[in-house]
């Protein structure tokens, strides 16, 4: 060992002292650079001069691995900070390379208060009140750190002091800044520590978060502490070049990156300490060689046995000796209390290695890294985790099983995790026996009918099975393969006849049980249904993911052997998390992430709705526990241990994988899902980074000093956590691992992380929305323009909408996005038929002609990356316009437009559609649905036939809508008898549906809808090709799940009007570019491009015998014409078609009912010009004159 003289001391310490002094030097610098930075940039930001003013510095420090200095301000207003308006400033090589706002813009304006009306003490007061808790006796005053913060005695309701301070609340969707006493209170007797924002005017609260984040799913020279030690070690100066560590520290371990007993036995492992980030050991706070302690306790952890849930060591931690052997007895067969000391030593190996294998990645002390003492690098010490293993196992109720949580406190304050026991899952009834690689049990809902699962084994090989109907594999009809289906388990999917009706095919099949696979990611138990025969054959229901999972093993020709079984009692009744890497891997993750967002001061610039905090977790469990050998395609869950899972799930909703069959996850999975779930998507992109990296560079089984692809992808992870702002949502998070690229490798990697975010929806075209809202993003999958090498053309038009005869102005944008010089470029557009070029009207930069029939630009050469600009405007045909086939503009209440509830509550007729006067898109009246907080499933529904003709008929609606995302919606159904109902996906040409609608509003599987928020009124058109010559009817339907109870729903519901059959007009021709080399690409305007409106519908005078005023269209006509009417009384009509010389060319007799009805004439073998339809009671006559073309 080597020996320290004073001389030698002193002179370490002051070379210590002048790097600290030079490191400030820098500081400062860096925070000068940052503060001119926002001041000449507020006009992007949006800020004004005053929104600067009291900003201060709440973060200044040094990445040391990539060279960079993150600086992060607090907007203030007169000396008050505001919650979470932070801006980061990133700098590097003296500039900022990279910045984020969270600052208030008009923050003087939007302020409610200057002066708490309510004193620090009341705040408290107000906010136990909110959670319940009742002060035994006054609290206490004991610190004000300054003018606004205060710190009083915990009490009875708090295991620590309560922490007061007035701050500025924003309101994120009112826009209003609310004076506040944010109230911090770990909570006594409870995991949680609350932070509340009570109303420093009157008392209301305004938000509760929780710092601690729960993931429920259903030997040395120094001196000897013995088991019972419990003080505190203070922060002590150090020399800079610490010896190497004592050696001889083992543990007894599953060592990562095992992920679980799963994964093999345990193994010695010795001295597993990284040397830069843990240089004297892990039973070290003095920064002396030496380990102060030899329980499992040390600078970075202090991991202990919490069975009564005290949150306190009973003093009974593992004891390795002055030797430092830590290698306890553990046997899985018994339950967890027989083997706590082995426990808590591997919660404190892998508390250890999270902090070492974050440090190299810069998760440092100045960073804000949990560690008693610092060893004079920076950053605010005292704050080593306190790891609490089988946290609250003498009590194993409710709230101390099937969970752990992290709770995440500012830099300097301790973090803590507590790991719980984990219930047998009771009542395990299915599991994959084979292959081998995938085998454990899977959730699965059971039935009604047929035998029990009991506890003799049903067992087989999986068959799909399937009929010989066009949807094979519902097998609804009977099972034409019984053959290989005979003796084994069938598989088929959910859907169109009942569960009962399934089982009695793969009974009949010959089959010994039957799989119903769900097209969602749940369970459900199956009714049973009267009247059926007896089922004699078990029957069970599995989520999507494990189908998929199955289905792919048999696609590829495995076979796979499943078990229906009971499970009996044998083997313990608890398995323990503290076990399990990637659940307490996990956990410490937490405190990565919000230590990182915004700044180690902050640590609660997690708490908005699409925050990640999860999806980070997720993903520092996976990277660390992954193996030379797997790939990304692989199904990886979270949970697989204690779970009983084998290589499932886990308990997240899809196995984690880059196979897009396997985990479907996307952008828009996120809305309407809490935290776990929508983490699971961000987890999902960073796993599909990670893979792609490690295809590009390979894998490095050194996970914390490799070189691999995979070390790069977590360098991304971690910088991109620094460089986000604070309440970051996912597209926030994608442009800081894109600035985490340029910080790191100079950007070579942009196109690869840009293709890797649009394959889930996160591409370049995505809207995040608010990162304070879920609800609000929507995915597009296209990739930054740049990467994709091609010559390209977009065409613009600038009306969506005309009358005929209006001018239309056409923009088009060339861009060369090659790597070549491309030379005789040539573009060329068509004009639509029915528009004529306006002379003089082109773009004239290059030489371009034009003819009859279009425009053609010689362009010549067209660097790379260059793009260029041309336009010209056509004049419109005004005797070409789309013509009504049907027309409704509600105008008039008609019986023929029928409100029916399919389901709901018949003592709210409030909730059916309604013929309302609000908000109409035109004239005074429309039709509104509610998006009420009751289950609905709503329709309109056209009484009469409309016959559908023309040369492009569409249906076209003009409808509002807002409501809860993804649960309520609306849908258009058209069908041809009137029974059988078609939802017309992906037949919409303009404004299509939202997105994917939960298949509880309407029991459609995978149906599509509009939900969310239109803002306003919106056009939406259906081709109606593939009916033409038919009848057919229309209904609008809008389902909605129930609120839970005391909820009030958000929505406000869905506004129908202008409803109209047409035979189209419209103008989107394609405009083309081509080069030199055979490059070609062509475009044209989004969504049918112009869309000429209906010529006028010419009403005839009312009739006054039926009491009907009655419209003919279209005029002019090709094909047909229609007589639509609404009748108040009923009688005989007759519709006659005249020559110009007044000859009949057609007669109808007409018995006309009260009510809207509509007839028909064909006029496709008539010559065009001018004709008259008459209309005859028999006491008056009426005649329109009507054009043939």
């Amino acid at each position: 060992m080597m020996r320290f003289t004073p001389g030698i001391f002193v002179f370490m310490l002051l070379l210590g002292l002048n790097a600290v002094l030079f490191g400030q030097e820098r500081s400062q610098e860096a925070s000068k650079i940052a503060q001119e930075y926002v001041q000449h940039n507020l006009d992007k930001y949006g800020l004004q001069p005053s929104d600067i003013a009291g900003m201060d510095v709440s973060d200044n420090y040094f990445s040391k691995n990539n060279e960079t200095y993150h600086v992060y301000f607090n907007q203030k207003y007169r000396g008050i900070a505001v919650q979470n308006a932070v801006f980061g400033a990133h700098i590097k090589n003296g500039k900022v390379f990279y910045a984020t706002n969270r600052f208030i813009s008009g923050l003087g304006e939007a302020v409610n208060a200057t002066e708490a009306g309510l004193t620090p003490a009341e705040a408290i007061d107000r906010a136990a009140a909110y959670l319940g808790l009742i002060i035994d006796a006054p609290l206490r005053q004991v610190n004000r750190k300054d003018l606004y913060s205060y710190e009083f005695t915990p009490g009875n309701i708090a295991r620590e002091n309560i922490q007061v301070d007035l701050q500025y609340l924003p309101d994120y969707k009112t826009g209003a800044v609310n004076l506040a006493w944010v109230v911090g209170i770990f909570e006594a007797g409870s995991p949680d520590y609350w932070i509340l924002g009570i109303d420093a005017l009157d008392g209301k609260m305004l938000e509760r978060h929780n710092r601690t984040l729960h993931c429920s799913f259903p030997a040395g020279t120094g001196h000897q502490h013995d088991a019972s030690c419990v003080t505190e070690e203070k922060e002590m100066p150090t020399p800079p070049l610490p010896p190497a560590p004592p050696s001889g520290a083992t543990y007894n371990v599953y060592p990562l990156p095992f992920e679980s007993p799963l994964d093999g036995d345990r193994q010695l492992v010795v001295e597993p300490q990284d040397p830069a980030a843990s240089p004297y050991g892990w039973h070290d706070t003095d920064g002396v060689p030496g380990a102060e302690y030899t329980i499992t306790r040390g600078n970075n952890a202090h991991a202990y046995i919490d069975a009564d849930d005290t949150n306190q060591s009973s003093g009974d931690e593992p004891n390795g000796g002055n030797s430092l052997l830590f290698d306890f007895p553990l046997d899985l067969s018994k339950e967890p209390d027989s083997f706590r000391r082995a426990a808590t030593v591997q919660l404190f190996y892998l508390t250890n290695m999270m902090h070492d294998f974050t440090y190299r990645y810069g998760f440092d002390e100045q960073a804000g890294n949990f560690q008693q003492n610092n060893y004079s690098n920076g950053g605010s010490a005292n704050d080593y985790v306190m790891a609490q293993a089988q946290d609250g196992g003498n009590l194993l109720d409710a709230d101390h099983i099937n969970n752990a949580n992290f709770s995440t406190p500012p830099d300097g304050s301790r973090g803590r995790m507590q790991m719980y026991l984990w219930d047998r899952a009771a009542g395990q009834l299915f599991s994959v026996t084979e292959p081998v690689g995938v085998a454990g049990n899977r959730e699965v809902g059971t039935a009604e009918f047929g035998p029990a699962i009991g506890e003799t084994a049903v067992e087989g090989n999986v068959v799909a099975a399937y009929d010989a109907s066009s949807q094979s594999a519902l097998g609804c009809q009977n099972i034409v393969n019984a053959a290989e289906v005979a003796g084994n388990v069938a598989l088929v999917d959910r859907g169109t006849c009942y569960f009962h009706e399934k089982a009695l095919k793969a009974q009949n099949a010959g089959a010994i049980a039957l799989i119903i696979c769900n097209f969602e990611e749940t369970t459900i138990n199956m009714a049973a249904i009267g009247g059926l025969p007896d089922v004699t054959i078990p029957t069970v229901m599995m989520k999507r993911s494990d189908c998929i999972q199955i289905r792919n093993l048999l696609a590829n020709g495995t076979n796979v052997r499943i078990k229906l079984q009971r499970e009996n009692a044998t083997g313990p009744q608890y398995m323990d998390g503290d076990l399990e890497a990637v659940i307490v891997n996990h956990e410490y993750g937490h405190g990565i992430s919000n230590r990182l967002t915004g700044g180690p001061a902050q640590a609660g610039c997690l708490q908005n709705e699409e925050q990640m905090g999860e999806g980070w977790s997720d993903f520092f469990g996976l990277v660390t526990t992954a193996k030379a050998g797997q790939t990304g395609e692989m199904a990886r869950g979270v949970g697989s241990f204690v779970w009983r899972a084998g290589l499932g799930s886990g308990f997240r909703t899809l196995p984690y994988s880059t196979d897009m069959s396997v985990n479907t996850k996307t952008y828009d999975d996120i809305i309407g899902q809490e935290i776990h779930t929508l983490g699971e998507v961000w987890t999902t992109v960073l796993w599909d980074l990670y893979w792609k990296m490690v295809e590009v560079y390979g894998f490095d089984e050194d996970f914390i000093n490799g070189t691999g692809g995979n070390n790069m992808a977590i360098q991304l992870v971690m910088d991109g956590m620094k460089l986000q702002p604070c309440l970051p949502g996912l597209l926030d998070g994608r442009n800081a691992i894109i600035a985490a690229d340029y910080q790191n490798y100079d950007g070579v990697h942009e196109c690869l992380i840009w293709d890797v975010f649009a394959r889930r929806g996160m591409g370049w075209s995505a809207d995040q929305g608010s990162s304070t809202s879920s609800e609000d993003n929507k995915q597009a999958f296209d990739s930054m323009p740049e990467c994709i090498k091609e010559l390209k053309i977009t065409k613009e038009v600038n009306k969506a909408n005309i009358e005929a005869g209006d001018q239309l102005t056409y923009t088009l944008m060339v861009t060369n996005h090659t790597d070549e010089d491309l030379q005789n470029v040539v573009v060329t557009d068509e004009f639509p038929a029915g528009a004529a070029y306006v002379a003089g009207s082109a773009s004239n930069v290059f030489p371009f002609t034009t003819d009859a029939g279009a425009i053609t630009w010689e362009i010549g050469e067209l660097l790379p990356g260059q793009f260029l600009i041309l336009s010209y405007k056509v004049d419109t045909d005004p005797g070409l316009h789309s013509q009504a086939i049907f027309a409704d503009d509600f105008e008039n209440f008609s019986l023929d437009w029928i409100a029916e509830t399919l389901e709901g509550d018949q003592a709210h007729p409030e909730d059916a559609f309604q013929y309302t006067d609000q908000s109409p898109k035109s004239g005074d009246f429309c039709w509104f649905v509610d998006d009420s907080e009751r289950e609905n499933d709503q329709t309109l529904l056209y009484f009469n036939p409309i016959t559908v003709s023309g040369d492009k008929p569409v249906l076209r609606f003009w409808h509002r809508y807002n409501t809860e995302p993804v649960f309520d919606g609306g849908i258009v159904e058209i069908s041809t008898d009137g029974t059988q109902w078609q939802t017309l996906d992906n037949r919409f040409i303009r404004h299509d549906y939202r997105g994917k609608i939960n298949y509880t509003a309407f029991a459609i599987p995978n149906a599509h809808a509009f939900w969310g928020n239109s803002t306003q009124y919106i056009d939406s058109y259906i081709d109606l090709e593939a009916f033409k010559g038919q009848d057919i009817y229309i209904r609008f339907r809008f389902g909605s799940d129930a609120e839970p109870t005391n909820t009030i729903e958000t929505g406000e519901g869905w506004y129908v009007d202008d409803v109209a059959v047409l035979d189209l007009v419209n103008y989107e021709t394609e405009a083309c570019v081509s080069a030199d080399g055979g490059y070609m690409a062509c475009g044209k305007p989004a969504e049918a491009g112009t869309v000429v409106e209906p010529g006028a519908v010419n009403a005839v005078s009312e009739l006054e015998n039926l009491g009907a005023l009655i419209n003919i269209f279209p005029n002019p006509a090709n094909d047909r014409i229609y007589v639509d009417l609404n009748a108040k009384r009923s009688g005989r009509l007759e519709v006659s078609l005249l020559g110009i010389d007044g000859k009949v060319l057609n007669n109808q007799i007409r018995d006309v009912t009260t009510g809207r009805q509509q007839f028909s004439m064909d006029v496709s073998n008539l010559a065009a010009g001018f004709y008259f339809v008459r209309l005859n009671t028999g006491n008056e006559v009426v005649t329109q004159k009507i054009v043939v073309e």
